[in-house]
């Protein structure tokens, strides 16, 4: 047996052809890359549906393009998401994306009664596109809707990505399609050529593998089953609806003056304190009386029944009237109607009162939501006409629930 010290080995090397081949195939692999990195990227396949969930953030010429699909597609619904706007936030009112984007598809033509706005909360300022699909979700659940497909409308190489994270967020029933919008800011079949494509497609990619690799949504952002979240929901659904339908020119109760710059009602924090349980007793011996209002006007009323209930450790009672003419019209036969004033009246709230809608109870227990509290139109303008609360109805408590006052 004989010890060596050193060996010799043979060594392989490229040959100039060899380098040559491989150079050829990675620009052919680069080349092929960037001209279908931006059509993958930025995919439309849609499904077959009435709902259109467009992305809120969307500029403006992307937004008419939404529109236009909205029109062509045959579509029933329009939800928009939106993020909190976290720029110019101090120069404007509006404070999501959802705000101002469903106001400007109602400018360029959507029907206010078929746009749902789903903002994202205020404090949510990561996971984005995840926390808006989260948002849409948490909607369709809530209303009970029979919401089971929808086609997204995103932005360009967005898109993908987009879909990506919706099917993060819902069950594996639902069935989502995907619309690129196009991108007018720069050329995408040459998006190599100028610095925004080079930007935007390079940013775009990596999001994308980033959200297909590693993505783990943070956990505050998993409430489906979240009751009290669900609740605020439902309510949050009712005031954004009377928002839109405040701007419809034709129809709003609001003065020109107002609605020049109107953007929204103004409200309380939804508060489920003030979602309180109440005795109900029917009052069989009261008398019809008239009801005194902001005008001469004095409709019949009767005192149908009243209320008992806690807030703020105190006890407290208010009475439920009915009109005497309105029952008589079809879909009112059931109508009660509750007028109040609380210490909040004249100040934070509107000085003539606040309303609560009612039905006849099926039971002497009842479910009372001051958060569903609303102003009388007269404080939108002074050519209504608007019941003042009886005496009896004014609470000596703060009720820090429902509408505030506008002006």
């Amino acid at each position: 047996m004989r010890f060596k010290i050193i060996s010799k080995r043979e060594k392989y090397s490229l040959t100039f052809l060899g380098k040559l081949l491989i150079l050829t195939l990675v620009i052919i692999l680069i080349y092929i890359g960037i001209r279908n990195i931006y059509p993958f990227l930025s995919i439309t396949k849609t499904v077959k549906t009435d709902v259109l969930v467009v992305e809120g953030w969307l500029p403006d010429f992307a937004l008419k393009q939404a529109v236009e699909e909205y029109n062509s597609g045959n579509y029933k619904t329009l939800i928009v998401t939106g993020m909190p706007i976290i720029q110019g936030s101090y120069l404007t009112k509006f404070k999501t994306y959802a705000e101002v984007s469903a106001l400007t598809m109602k400018k360029l033509g959507v029907d206010a009664d078929k746009i749902i706005k789903t903002p994202t909360p205020l404090s949510v300022l990561r996971d984005r596109t995840y926390a808006s699909a989260v948002e849409v979700r948490n909607y369709i659940t809530a209303s009970n809707s029979p919401i089971t497909s929808f086609n997204i409308f995103s932005m360009a190489c967005h898109a993908r990505r987009s879909r990506l994270l919706f099917e993060e967020a819902f069950p594996d029933y639902f069935n989502i399609g995907i619309i690129a919008s196009k991108d007018i800011t720069y050329n995408s079949k040459q998006w190599w050529t100028s610095s925004k494509g080079v930007r935007t497609l390079i940013s775009e990619a990596v999001s994308y593998l980033y959200a297909w690799l590693f993505f783990n949504p943070a956990n505050d952002l998993i409430s489906e089953n979240d009751p009290e979240k669900i609740y605020k929901i439902k309510i949050q659904r009712k005031r954004d609806v009377k928002d839109i339908d405040y701007t419809d020119i034709e129809n709003t109760p609001l003065t020109e003056e107002l609605l020049i710059d109107f953007i929204g009602l103004k409200y309380f924090p939804i508060d489920l304190d003030y979602k309180v349980s109440c005795s109900f007793e029917r009052d069989t011996t009261a008398k019809p009386f008239k009801m005194k209002t902001s005008t001469d006007r004095r409709p019949d009323y009767i005192k149908y029944g009243e209320l008992k209930f806690h807030i703020n450790n105190t006890q407290q009672k208010l009475s439920v009237y009915q009109n005497l003419k309105l029952i008589n019209r079809a879909g009112y036969e059931d109508y009660l109607f509750i007028p109040f004033k609380d210490e909040t009246s004249g100040n934070e709230t509107y000085g003539g009162g606040r309303f609560l809608d009612f039905k006849i109870p099926k039971s002497d227990t009842i479910i009372l939501d001051f958060n569903l509290a609303y102003n009388p139109l007269c404080n939108y303008n002074h050519k209504y006409s608007c019941p003042i609360p009886p005496d009896e109805n004014v609470l000596k408590i703060r009720i820090e629930a429902g509408e505030k006052n506008y002006k």
